[in-house]
């Protein structure tokens, strides 16, 4: 790749990844009922429901709260995952990717993506805790909801040593491990 091409690429990956980060919140804040009036939560909700809930209504989905999956926003995720790739196709390897691989990478994808966002949480918690433990506020509480139920299991099995919780670094390394084994198992690195 040329130098204006991979800058192009660039450009193109971070509009998708910043489209699935948000409606991968979204999923997260429905799945973890977490209110709507959240002050994180708005933010998410304001930049995805222009696009969702006309879409749920075009598709009949109703809009139920009391569901933990949030329907409309995963087939937005899966569309948007598809033309991601669809669009790398056309735009940078000129129609080349074969037809099969175009319906792998969007379900590896919706693998790692969430797998990674969990991975910066778990981390971004940590370094908070380090930083300041008795910090609050409405991201953190945010951090906490997204990934104590990874962390409490490990951590009720796993015994402090020397007053150090190190069931952060399990699960970190037991998520980069799954999203390194997706990434070298695809037959061409575009994740």
């Amino acid at each position: 790749m040329d130098g204006m091409l991979a800058a192009g690429y660039f450009v193109f990956s971070l509009f998708f990844s910043f489209i699935t980060f948000v409606l991968w919140v979204r999923f997260a804040l429905r799945y973890f009922r977490v209110s709507a009036l959240h002050p994180v939560a708005r933010v998410f909700y304001q930049l995805s429901d222009p696009v969702l809930l006309p879409m749920a209504r075009i598709m009949r989905i109703p809009n139920t709260r009391q569901s933990r999956y949030d329907w409309t926003c995963f087939i937005a995720l899966v569309i948007v995952e598809i033309i991601k790739f669809l669009l790398t196709d056309w735009m940078f390897f000129a129609n080349h990717i074969p037809a099969i691989w175009l319906i792998l990478y969007p379900i590896a994808d919706l693998i790692v993506h969430p797998l990674s966002l969990l991975f910066y949480a778990i981390l971004i918690r940590v370094v908070m805790s380090w930083i300041n433990p008795a910090w609050r506020n409405p991201f953190s509480e945010l951090l906490v909801i997204f990934t104590e139920p990874l962390l409490s299991p490990i951590r009720q099995r796993l015994p402090y040593l020397a007053g150090i919780d190190f069931s952060p670094f399990i699960v970190l390394v037991a998520i980069k491990m799954i999203t390194v084994f997706i990434s070298v198992s695809m037959p061409m690195h575009l994740v």
